[in-house]
């Protein structure tokens, strides 16, 4: 449950920073209450936990995907980071990033890249995520 509030958390932070009219906590919780077809955010059963992870999880991504979030979210780049080499190491293409990035850029780090660049990078990670299933 905890973690579940920390993400809850961290949706009105991002919401504040990238959307003109940002969702409160009451938006917040009314949307993965009704996602989770439970009551309350304490009603969400053991079995729809992951459920419930994984849709807050889509919701942070979407928001950091947004045009905005790059020039208002303090610490975009660390999470673009930590996702692009989460994904990579997880998937087993850490080498065919680092071959890509300095074939293309002409270094092997990503903590190196734009912000325009780190972007595409990122985009490119997941599509080959999405291709190696």
């Amino acid at each position: 449950m905890v973690k579940l509030k920390d993400m809850v958390r961290q949706i009105v932070e991002l919401e504040k920073h990238v959307k003109r009219k940002p969702k409160g906590y009451p938006q917040v919780y009314g949307a993965l209450n009704r996602h989770c077809k439970a009551g309350q955010i304490n009603l969400i059963e053991l079995d729809q936990y992951d459920r419930a992870v994984k849709y807050l999880q889509g919701w942070i991504g979407r928001l950091l995907s947004m045009p905005s979030a790059p020039r208002n979210f303090p610490g975009w780049r660390e999470v673009r980071i930590r996702k692009i080499m989460a994904n990579a190491v997880k998937n087993g293409l850490k080498e065919r990033l680092y071959d890509h990035i300095e074939g293309r850029y002409g270094h092997r780090s990503v903590k190196a890249l734009e912000d325009e660049d780190l972007e595409r990078v990122y985009r490119l990670v997941l599509s080959w995520k999405k291709s190696s299933r």
